[in-house]
């Protein structure tokens, strides 16, 4: 990859090496080497450099992203699944705590465990005693 390291910055506007970046703007660079690659074209017309030293950089780039939690994380995000058992009904505030878990899981975002408590305050009451009659 000698050589692809040094205009990944130019090339891309990257401020401050791994610190910032776009992480589908990385994987998209590095599939269009692949692709020219498997299309027969070895090295990049406008770089000079192998289209596999490009798309070495740019992995090692996504996974220094991921590793830590760097650059601008713009992938797909598939809103989550609404996972309940099949006795649970999905508009009941069960399925819901459960939604909300599930989206934590995902995202480690506090927020869902926040909400997720005041479910749970909400089904089961200061005393306890009220879910006991549902």
């Amino acid at each position: 990859m000698p050589g692809s390291w040094s205009s990944a910055p130019r090339r891309t506007a990257r401020t401050n090496g791994a610190a910032v970046g776009s992480w589908c703007k990385c994987a998209d660079s590095g599939l269009s080497h692949l692709f020219a690659y498997i299309d027969g074209e070895t090295h990049d017309p406008e770089s000079g450099l192998p289209h596999l030293a490009h798309l070495g950089c740019d992995l090692v780039f996504l996974i220094e992203f991921q590793a830590s939690k760097s650059g601008l994380d713009d992938r797909y995000k598939r809103p989550p699944q609404k996972i309940a058992p099949p006795h649970v009904k999905l508009d009941s505030p069960e399925a819901y705590l459960l939604d909300l878990i599930a989206r934590w899981l995902e995202t480690e975002d506090d927020q869902f465990i926040e909400e997720a408590l005041v479910v749970l305050n909400d089904i089961y009451g200061k005393g306890g005693d009220e879910a006991q009659t549902a």
